[in-house]
């Protein structure tokens, strides 16, 4: 309990008891905003923590992806040696009546590819061993 004296008296007046302001936030107040904000942020890092691990296991996912696309394509480039050759700066250099002639070279080597027949068996040379 708190006495108000009196401007220029010694002695207290009649006994007053001094309301807190109840605009300004107590300290239990404070504390409680401080253990709501903490938990809230404590909320906030696990779901960031929880899409950290998504997004990582994700990546995961796409980089082994990637490692098997690198893997095919190396093997493709194997295969076809040539595929990397760029022929666009050597057909721009054709005239229209060249650029027919290589047409219809690669469709009579294309059609002649498709006559040759295909033996299942091994040659020759190699059936006499067995």
């Amino acid at each position: 309990v708190c006495f108000i004296l009196s401007a220029g008296s010694d002695e207290p007046q009649t006994p007053r008891r001094m309301e807190p302001n109840t605009l300004e936030p107590t300290a239990q107040d404070n504390l409680r905003v401080s253990i709501t904000r903490r938990d809230w942020l404590l909320q906030e890092k696990q779901q960031l923590q929880k899409e950290v691990e998504a997004l990582q296991a994700r990546m995961s996912v796409l980089e082994a992806k990637d490692h098997q696309l690198r893997r095919e394509i190396e093997a493709q480039e194997q295969l076809l040696p040539w595929q990397g050759c760029d022929l666009t700066p050597l057909m721009g250099r054709l005239s229209l009546g060249e650029l027919q002639e290589v047409s219809k070279a690669v469709h009579d080597t294309l059609v002649l590819a498709n006559q040759i027949p295909l033996r299942a068996e091994p040659p020759e040379t190699i059936r006499r061993y067995w």
